[in-house]
């Protein structure tokens, strides 16, 4: 005779279940806006600082750096078991050091470390978000690293950058005043290259990473509203360093225009292959031609 205790069948909490998820996104994208404010914040204070005047450049690289990976590295130190947690730390703090110094004290025509290394930090930066997908799969999937990196979704990332940047270029020279900006060349090259390399990663680990599995979350699969939300918060970031780039505010105005359209670009890439390997080729693509046209 079949007894009551015996037919009882477990049925999940779905109700549950999505509260304790729109709770996680919540906690996430308030600590993606904290980061934003504190980078506005921090930026345009250290503008009015005589004594940071001359390290402007090295301290821009230093507070963005630091800001882009500070989520990833917090999650990643929250793994289950401390150690790993602590280890992740403490490295995660010296790439942010070891990878930015030599670009900072280059950027601030300071006598530059050695070019090598400054090569091998972008591309281990480049190379950090496969090596987390690995390392910590649980965490992998917060920072939308989901899925390995295909050429397919590299190649779509690519083509899109270019396309952004190349349209940037082309309108902002048909500006009146202003020729076709020329290619960096060189040192400043070598650079610029590094400095995209180390940063693109970073950025789009918090924003298309971090930042849009939390509106995910909360948003409830309303991908356009999420991505909007993205580009607008991305946008602040980039505010002061574009206005002290610039010149003049026809070209102050086009440039955050198309940074908050390739921003948008980057969160529909990132929903349509459910990667993260199309955003961070279309940010080091688009980047490139940005900063050619911005600090030509």
């Amino acid at each position: 005779m079949p007894t009551p205790l015996l037919e009882t069948k477990l049925r999940p909490d779905w109700q549950a279940f999505s509260q304790a998820r729109a709770v996680m996104g919540a906690r996430l994208w308030r600590n993606v806006q904290a980061i934003v404010l504190i980078v506005m914040l921090v930026t345009l204070i250290s503008i009015h600082i005589p004594l940071l005047a001359r390290w402007q450049i090295a301290f821009r690289v230093l507070i963005l750096t630091a800001a882009f990976w500070a989520l990833p590295i917090q999650l990643i130190a929250e793994d289950r078991k401390p150690a790993i947690g602590h280890a992740a730390l403490i490295l995660g703090a010296g790439i942010i050091v070891a990878f930015s110094a030599p670009l900072s004290l280059t950027g601030s025509g300071v006598e530059p470390l050695p070019v090598w290394m400054a090569l091998i930090a972008a591309l281990t930066a480049l190379l950090l978000p496969g090596i987390l997908r690995r390392a910590f799969p649980h965490k992998a999937v917060v920072l939308g690293l989901v899925r390995p990196f295909s050429l397919t979704a590299l190649t779509l990332g690519t083509v899109t950058g270019a396309a952004f940047g190349l349209h940037f270029w082309f309108v902002a020279s048909n500006l009146p005043g202003r020729a076709l900006p020329a290619l960096p060349q060189g040192e400043t090259l070598v650079w610029l290259l590094c400095w995209i390399a180390l940063r693109a990663p970073g950025e789009e680990l918090l924003f298309r990473g971090a930042g849009f599995y939390a509106l995910d979350l909360t948003e409830q699969g309303l991908v356009l509203k999420a991505a909007l939300l993205l580009a607008l918060v991305n946008l602040f970031v980039h505010v002061t360093p574009i206005g002290n780039a610039t010149s003049g505010p026809a070209l102050w105005l086009l440039a955050l225009g198309y940074t908050a359209a390739a921003s948008l670009a980057m969160a529909l890439l990132r929903a349509h292959e459910r990667s993260l390997a199309p955003a961070i080729a279309c940010n080091v693509v688009f980047s490139i031609f940005f900063a050619g046209v911005m600090w030509a």
